[in-house]
């Protein structure tokens, strides 16, 4: 488990942090962007992941 959590760690921690900023730029190009579900999943996994 540990090599799958040093796998994904970065890119899940970069992600984390950066999908709120791709999120307002693609609403500023495309619109209102209906991912709430998408993005509360990805807040559980990087607790799951990078808080344990």
């Amino acid at each position: 488990m540990k090599f799958l959590d040093r796998l994904i760690g970065w890119p899940l921690a970069y992600w984390s942090e950066n999908l709120p900023r791709v999120r307002e730029v693609l609403e500023q190009r495309l619109g209102p962007v209906d991912d709430d579900q998408s993005v509360q999943a990805l807040v559980e996994l990087k607790r799951a992941v990078l808080d344990a």
